[in-house]
């Protein structure tokens, strides 16, 4: 059923495992930058239905730093905001998001809620996992939700997905210990994210249920790994060059979506031989172009 409403939740692991040290002395930094690009790509939306964001952080205790704001003037975090410290009550996060919710759900809403953590639940006493699961339940019988969930190692993603009842295809590893492993994860997340917004936007159809890490059944998706290697060759793209969606005529004042296999690198755009315009693609399937109209 299509909503015309949409609720994007980020769930994000504020423990001490995710603060600066030595060998990653930035880390804060980029954890804060990643969340404010998932923001902005969620921000699509916006233009065509009403959207909003919430923010939960977690550690030993549950955080509501922001709770259904609209997504336009939701504001950017910062450094200062994110101060990782403590265990990781991680049922608890989400026991408490969940059920507040659906107690909210208006039936008229699809819901994007995207859980970052780098560890297992280890300090949670609100919520046990069977809980937790039959609250995912509840919403996935919806079919207006997609939960997903973004850990590190492959073992505990699985036992997370074995507790919670999130299906492995909305489950993805992603590298915490280095800048390179992060950033390339995060783009990932963001693109999918876009993915999420431009499907909601066009599709008449798209209700909020997404197949959001992995095609592939049974597979734990790892986005640090997603991009090819720098220099790596770039496969030819193709271009919805007008912008607009299947059986219906687009307009140059959209942007516009490149698709391909694995899309990282520097990629030019030409119609007919005519250059339009290049620009780095990073992970994913698709990139949205949204900067300027393409130009002959």
């Amino acid at each position: 059923m299509k909503t015309s409403k949409t609720h994007g939740i980020f769930i994000l692991d504020k423990s001490g495992s995710m603060d600066d040290e030595p060998r990653y002395p930035n880390r804060r930094q980029d954890v804060v930058k990643a969340f404010n690009e998932q923001v902005q790509q969620l921000r699509i939306l916006s233009d065509s239905e009403p959207t909003f964001a919430s923010l939960i952080t977690f550690n030993g205790d549950v955080f509501e730093v922001k709770w259904r704001e609209d997504v336009k003037t939701f504001p950017e975090a910062t450094r200062d905001d994110y101060r990782p410290c403590g265990s990781t009550a991680l049922f608890d996060a989400m026991g408490y998001t969940l059920s507040r919710v659906l107690k909210e759900d208006d039936g008229d809403t699809s819901y994007l809620i995207i859980i970052q953590s780098d560890g297992g639940n280890n300090a949670s006493v609100q919520f046990k996992p069977s809980a937790v699961q039959e609250l995912v339940k509840s919403c996935q019988s919806t079919g207006r939700y997609t939960i997903v969930y973004i850990g590190c190692e492959e073992s505990v993603i699985r036992q997370v997905a074995n507790d919670t009842g999130i299906p492995l295809s909305n489950m993805a590893s992603m590298n915490t210990s280095n800048a390179f492993g992060y950033a390339t994860a995060s783009a990932g997340i963001s693109t999918r994210v876009m993915d999420y917004s431009m499907s909601k936007s066009m599709d008449p159809e798209f209700s909020g249920t997404m197949n959001f890490c992995s095609a592939e059944a049974g597979k734990v998706a790892n986005l640090s790994e997603e991009s090819p290697a720098p220099g790596a060759t770039l496969g030819t793209p193709t271009i919805n060059w007008s912008g607009g969606a299947a059986g219906n005529v687009g307009t140059l004042n959209t942007p516009f979506v490149i698709t391909g296999s694995n899309l990282a690198g520097t990629a030019t755009v030409s119609s007919g031989g005519t250059y339009i315009t290049s620009g780095l693609l990073s992970g994913g399937t698709s990139v949205t172009w949204p900067s300027e109209p393409p130009k002959k």
